[in-house]
């Protein structure tokens, strides 16, 4: 019998999301449901396309009529087909994942694994892919089956930390102190018609994030210390930027002991998630993504360009590059096949660790 993975929204993050599962759909007998909210006529086109690659369109019962206007058919709808699949990985807007969990996803058979994004606080059990694995293997023996895929910066983050800092240390971070963390965030996808700005915007520090700066470094403060119980000093600000393309990580990091420029750069290198480059600016590298990419899109965890890794004694500053939301569809589709082959989805996840999807240098 197939499996049925039905992903709830198909903007950016759905998009890749069902193109990456449909890539492995027949070797592995899926089948890749979606649906749409707005039954608005440009979106046909985009629906259409899914479609013929192999995904099924599913909508919600109150718009079925609308987008069979658009001439796009449908069988099943959302609320007949929710309660017969294997897994749900919800990729709508901030605060409507947590809505359709209150309203849909909490009456569901505990045997169907729910996945919600970044922005969906409290969702679920904390994950980044090759991070969190075995925690969410435990927490899955313990009869959990939310789970809450940690965003793009907080998962290039963390990718940092855990790349230079903690890998071979997990039990104690010893030498490291601490992190402060500068994002430069882009503002809407390129590909999205609303969220530009038109000059640089400060983010603001919301009281519920404190002490911690910003959202980002909570969040992988409490990745870290739900997933390997380790405490981080570790705080970040962010500004928004008028441009498509990247989001940027300045990062420095503090240790007890002198750093070494060529360790930071073995550990970097010997990260199976982490690209290396010597390009310096984000449309050289979102260029990369587009002509090489899968889909456009680059799927490692976060970019390092090794001319701007610098060292003070103690200190390691340095630049990385955030893949959009390349690699939260990484740990989603990861996330998702974990509940539908739990002792096969890290060899089956080897399909994607290489190009076009991930790469070592860029």
């Amino acid at each position: 019998m197939k499996k049925r993975v039905f992903v709830v929204g198909s903007g950016s993050i759905g998009t890749g999301v069902i193109r990456m599962l449909l890539e492995i759909k027949d070797k592995y007998d899926l089948e890749i449901f979606f649906t749409k909210k707005n039954p608005i006529p440009d979106c046909a086109p985009h629906v259409n396309a899914l479609v013929n690659k192999g995904a099924c369109f599913t909508p919600y019962q109150e718009s079925r009529g609308k987008f069979r206007d658009l001439g796009i058919d449908t069988t099943d709808t959302l609320e007949e087909l929710l309660p017969n699949v294997n897994v749900i990985i919800d990729c709508t807007e901030k605060g409507v994942g947590l809505a359709m969990k209150r309203n849909f996803y909490d009456a569901l058979p505990k045997s169907i694994g729910i996945l919600g994004q970044g922005s969906e606080d409290g969702f679920g059990v904390p994950y980044v892919y090759y991070l969190a694995d075995d925690y969410l293997k435990l927490k899955r023996q313990e009869g959990q089956n939310f789970v809450q895929v940690k965003s793009c910066n907080t998962t290039a983050i963390s990718a940092l930390i855990y790349s230079i800092c903690l890998k071979n240390n997990l039990v104690d971070p010893g030498d490291f102190l601490n992190g402060r963390i500068s994002l430069l965030r882009r503002d809407a996808d390129v590909g999205q018609k609303k969220g530009a700005i038109r000059a640089p915007k400060i983010s603001k520090q919301n009281p519920e994030d404190q002490p911690f700066g910003t959202h980002q470094a909570k969040d992988a403060y409490n990745l870290f210390k739900e997933v390997m119980s380790i405490d981080l000093d570790i705080r970040s600000k962010a500004l928004k930027l008028n441009s498509p393309f990247m989001h940027v990580v300045d990062f420095n990091f503090a240790f007890a002991s002198k750093v070494v420029y060529e360790d930071i750069l073995y550990h970097l290198g010997v990260y199976p998630l982490v690209a290396l480059t010597d390009k310096e600016s984000t449309d050289e590298i979102f260029g990369f993504g587009r002509d090489n990419g899968f889909i456009g899109h680059l799927f490692n965890q976060v970019i390092v360009p090794s001319v701007g890794i610098e060292v003070y004694g103690n200190e390691l500053s340095g630049w990385a590059f955030t893949p959009q939301d390349g690699n939260s569809i990484l740990s989603s589709v990861a996330a998702a096949l974990s509940f539908i082959y739990p002792d096969d989805y890290l060899e089956i996840m080897k399909h994607f660790l290489r190009p076009p999807y991930i790469f070592t240098t860029v």
